[in-house]
């Protein structure tokens, strides 16, 4: 259920994280994306929702539903945990059991450029 109201849609299949988030259980939540399930729980529950582009993060131990699509996303209660999160689920990427993230370098940090 959506902790600020039981009648109303938690949305997407990583529901469970954005939920957990919004109601407070942790710091930050691990949650997959196809289209729309970690973007849709973070919306619908007052949270911060991210989603990498494909291949930052590594999707080893997931099942995917699309290889083109799929991606390993976080729900969290501020911007900067998320961002943090996001910089430690990304450094860990070519460990060699994901071929999306064959082509990113281990601990690669990025541009440190913002648009």
């Amino acid at each position: 259920h959506n902790p600020y109201g039981i009648d109303r849609n938690p949305c997407g299949s990583s529901s469970g994280s954005g939920a957990a988030a919004s109601a407070n259980f942790s710091t930050v939540y691990l949650g997959t994306e196809t289209d729309g399930s970690v973007v849709c729980p973070a919306n619908a529950n007052g949270v911060v929702g991210l989603k990498p582009t494909v291949g930052l993060t590594s999707r080893a131990g997931v099942v995917p539903i699309s290889h083109t699509q799929d991606t390993v996303g976080v729900h969290a209660r501020t911007v900067a945990d998320a961002a943090a999160t996001l910089s430690v689920i990304q450094s860990r990427t070519s460990d060699g059991r994901d071929a999306a993230t064959g082509g990113v370098p281990l601990g690669w940090q990025g541009t440190g450029k913002t648009r």
